[in-house]
């Protein structure tokens, strides 16, 4: 039972620190020389999503190894044999594949994050300072289910098209097929 909960975990581990390392670097960086969350936030979420890119793909593959749906999507029972599955039917752009609807639902939701987060921690650098650990995970938690309210439709959308065997180019297309309102309604209240 815990070993199907975990399957494809050996990925984020994999990729973690060097996305995360990518994400924070260029997010201070940027947040410091402009002052501009919103601008960090999205030069971040555009140089780390090409590490994230693939490890989403990656990882997608790894986890619905052993499912029903395991034969459509070209499900791998490793990291490496997923790799290399698709750098033999897709090539190098296959390890990318959704890194722009991946933009498109990671920057919004970074946007969402950062705004709603630094509003609700204290404005004046004292006040800041002291505030308590309690106070900031209650900010982050909140911030973090305000994004994912807003951007869980778009994250559906991008999980079905990195998955698709087919080349299908057109998102928008493949929006209008497969999302109706009650799947929309079903991604945005998903634990």
């Amino acid at each position: 039972f815990f070993r199907k909960l975990y399957t494809g975990f050996s990925v984020p581990l994999f990729f973690s620190l060097p996305s995360h390392a990518l994400y924070f670097g260029v997010y201070h960086h940027v947040e410091a020389s402009t002052s501009n969350s919103p601008l960090a936030a999205v030069s971040a979420e555009l140089l780390a999503a090409l590490v994230w890119t693939p490890q989403d793909n990656l990882k997608q593959r790894c986890q619905i190894h052993g499912t029903r749906s395991a034969q459509e999507f070209g499900a791998s029972e490793s990291m490496y044999r997923a790799c290399g599955d698709i750098l033999t039917q897709r090539g190098w752009r296959g390890l990318f594949r959704g890194y722009g609807i991946g933009v498109a639902t990671y920057a919004p939701f970074a946007v969402i994050y950062f705004g709603a987060f630094e509003r609700l921690m204290p404005t004046n650098s004292e006040e800041r300072t002291s505030a308590s650990v309690f106070h900031c995970v209650s900010a982050g938690m909140a911030a973090g289910a305000v994004a994912a309210f807003f951007t869980a439709p778009l994250d559906a959308i991008k999980t079905r098209y990195q998955l698709r065997k087919s080349n299908e180019k057109f998102v928008f297309r493949l929006i209008s097929r497969e999302v109706k309102p009650a799947s929309v309604i079903s991604a945005t209240t998903a634990t």
